[in-house]
């Protein structure tokens, strides 16, 4: 079944979108991620190393919901609605962004990587994960 998706509707959705993405919270320089360096097995295996010191502190809670499986869900679903708009737009020989001709041309894509995603999270998955206590990552 289509829905038929007003404009207004998808710039809200976009809009809902946005506002529940939080930020990547800010992290200083020294502890910034490494840039155009690939590391070898030694030298990314001492780096596991000194991130796993950094994060003893880390625990697996048993109470929470299943965050990464409904913004999958409700990520899908914002995908499919705007490629849904764009393609009346298309037919309607209304002009479209570049970004929004590459939705229109690579959604397949999008949801060739959404099926295995979902697949390979099991339900229960992310309450197994440890959960950092401290720093710009806590939680």
């Amino acid at each position: 079944m289509l829905l038929k998706i007003t404009r207004a509707a998808l710039a809200n959705s976009l809009r809902a979108l946005a506002v529940r993405v939080r930020p990547i919270p800010r992290v200083d320089a020294v502890d910034a991620p490494l840039r155009g360096e690939l590391l070898n097995l030694s030298q990314l295996e001492a780096h596991a190393r000194l991130c796993a010191a950094e994060h003893r502190d880390a625990i697996v809670l048993s109470r929470g919901g299943e965050p990464l499986r409904a913004a999958l869900t409700r990520d899908e679903l914002q995908i499919a609605t705007a490629q849904h708009t764009l393609g009346e737009d298309v037919r309607s020989s209304t002009a479209i962004s570049p970004a929004a001709e590459w939705l229109l041309d690579n959604a397949y894509v999008v949801s060739e990587q959404i099926r295995p995603i979902r697949h390979d999270l099991p339900q229960g998955y992310y309450r197994q994960l440890p959960k950092l206590q401290r720093g710009p990552l806590a939680g």
